[in-house]
């Protein structure tokens, strides 16, 4: 599409006011408004070329021309919203929210459920178009495409395509297309009734919604999950959602759904799963103080994950286990399994938890007196956190460089730091933002400003 159609569409986008919608549709061509009324169903922006792809599944034999003519008849009747993306310099289109509900509340419930089949299958050909274009030169994941069985387990299964784009953030474009997609894909999943689809593309989603500032969606569609399904998906969404609950501090919610999860997972011998809500049920015993407990449920995590292998299992427990024993002031100890929980991670590039074990080792050192060897693990922790926009353990790592300043002396630093960090908490809603003022009544402290010191405090 050049450059003087979408200056064209942008104009044209101009209220029409005292005009109904009813009116609007009237005057369309009837093709034009067969086409809308299967776009209703999509919820976000599309480029053109989606949308001509969209149309064909919906059975319509179409043209370029008149996708382009529909954009331009929708825009200058305000029944289609441009949006650009890129620099302005990539137009996506979708339909206005106004239109939207007029036309789906038309729509008999099994014309509704026809609409949300066609999405489901556009998304499932958005992945398999992606995974021909990844594994071009891969004759047996090819030939897994072949089979609905062998895209199952390929896309939408633990441990499939979606699950691997939802956790590497440290390539931006591939994780927030995957994520974009498979969020809009089990929300036509779910209403369509393929329940466990939908409720496995969440559970791969969920965290990384919750980290790039969407911890309400997440938490919405896994309770909807949860609600819904039965068995093993009911299971693991009660353990999700009861992760984004302990994260946010509501730890007697989270127990609640740990609990009612547990024997249904005993039940179907369910280890790996099982091994996730142990060491989470510890980390709320953490959070309370209960430490002692809080080791005991994660070495049986760990005991768990090393029965039926699970190397990346095994290295959450060690740097899990790492801060609990920072805690206990069992330095040495603590390291020990930081860095195997670090060889891990370097050496199947997670980092993510690369960026989380670094953080502790950075605490680590500054508990042992050694802060210059601490700086250097919240820098790269820093450097990757900001990377992949995972903005509370950016904030985190530039609060314990800042300590480790603080006990070089380094006052003007460690302030800069501190501000940064207590900016970053601020900016994207972060809670805990009183260990920022903590950190900061102690640098006037240490600095002999008690009157300043108290007021951070």
């Amino acid at each position: 599409m050049d450059s003087t159609y979408l200056e064209k569409l942008i104009k044209a986008s101009i209220p029409r006011k005292g005009v109904l919608i009813e009116e609007r549709l009237e005057q369309l061509d009837p093709r034009h408004a067969a086409f809308l009324s299967h776009l209703v169903v999509i919820l976000e922006h599309l480029n053109p070329e989606d949308i001509y792809k969209f149309l064909e599944i919906c059975g319509f034999k179409i043209t370029n021309e008149e996708i382009l003519k529909l954009l331009e008849v929708g825009i200058i009747d305000n029944l289609i919203e441009p949006q650009l993306s890129n620099g302005g310099l990539i137009p996506f289109f979708r339909v206005t929210d106004q239109l939207r509900k007029h036309l789906w509340n038309r729509l008999t419930t099994e014309e509704q459920i026809q609409r949300h089949l066609r999405a489901v299958d556009f998304y499932r050909n958005q992945f398999i178009d992606a995974i021909k274009l990844i594994y071009k030169d891969s004759e047996p994941v090819l030939q897994m495409l072949d089979s609905d069985e062998g895209i199952s387990n390929l896309i939408i299964q633990p441990g499939g395509f979606i699950d691997l784009g939802a956790h590497c953030p440290q390539v931006p474009e591939f994780h927030n297309w995957s994520i974009m997609r498979a969020y809009y894909w089990q929300e036509h999943l779910f209403a369509s009734g393929q329940l466990d689809d939908a409720a496995h593309l969440t559970n791969s989603i969920c965290f990384a919604l919750a980290r790039k500032g969407h911890k309400n969606i997440a938490k919405k569609i896994l309770l909807r999950n949860a609600l819904a399904t039965r068995g093993l998906e009911q299971s693991v969404a009660l353990v999700n959602l009861g992760t984004i609950l302990r994260d946010d501090k509501q730890h007697k919610l989270a127990l609640q759904f740990y609990r009612r999860a547990l024997f249904p997972l005993l039940f179907r011998r369910a280890l790996p799963q099982l091994a996730g809500l142990l060491s989470e049920v510890s980390n709320v015993h953490r959070d309370f103080g209960h430490i002692c407990r809080a080791i005991f449920y994660q070495h049986t995590s760990g005991l768990i994950r090393r029965i039926i292998k699970d190397d990346k299992g095994k290295a959450i427990c060690n740097n899990q286990l790492s801060i609990l024993y920072r805690t206990l002031k069992l330095y040495r100890l603590s390291f020990r399994y930081s860095k195997a929980a670090e060889t891990y991670w370097r050496i199947s590039e997670d980092e993510v938890n690369l960026a989380k074990t670094l953080l502790t080792q950075g605490n680590i050192y500054n508990h042992m007196r050694q802060p210059t060897n601490a700086m250097k693990c919240f820098d790269e922790s820093v450097e990757i956190n900001l990377r992949i926009e995972n903005y509370p353990e950016a904030a985190s790592s530039l609060s314990g460089k800042a300590r480790a300043h603080l006990q070089l002396g380094d006052f003007g630093e460690a302030k800069e730091l501190l501000e940064d960090a207590i900016s970053l908490r601020k900016r994207f809603d972060i809670k805990s933002i009183g260990i920022e003022y903590e950190n900061m009544g102690c640098l006037f402290e240490m600095q002999g400003n008690t009157l300043q010191a108290l007021g951070w405090y």
